[in-house]
């Protein structure tokens, strides 16, 4: 299964660590924000990011220490939400739309 994964910026080696994890189990983690081109401008990265939310059969929004974090990462999961992806949700909820019933929150990788 391909997964996007979102989170804070500042989470990247948590998120560098989870998509090796995800990509031993056999799925394709896609999260090129990780290693951004900094000649891009932000137009671009949002622009890619999308596009892999796209290519994906699924998000995980990961929110260890996102608990009052206004960030894209809340973009990115409406948008997978309003494209009808899979959602899972590794940490605590952190707004109300991580409540919805099409929300699969994780105890650990091995629950996908």
């Amino acid at each position: 299964m391909k997964i996007y994964l979102a989170s804070r910026f500042r989470n990247k080696e948590k998120i560098r660590v989870l998509k090796s994890e995800l990509n031993c189990c056999g799925h394709q983690a896609l999260c090129s924000w990780l290693d951004e081109n900094p000649a891009n401008t932000k137009e671009e990265n949002a622009r890619r990011d999308l596009q892999e939310i796209d290519e994906a059969d699924a998000l995980l929004l990961f929110t260890e220490d996102c608990e009052l974090v206004p960030g894209g990462m809340h973009v990115e999961f409406g948008y997978a939400l309003a494209k009808g992806k899979k959602l899972f949700l590794l940490g605590p909820p952190v707004n109300i739309f991580n409540y919805l019933s099409e929300v699969v929150i994780l105890k650990s990788l091995n629950d996908i």
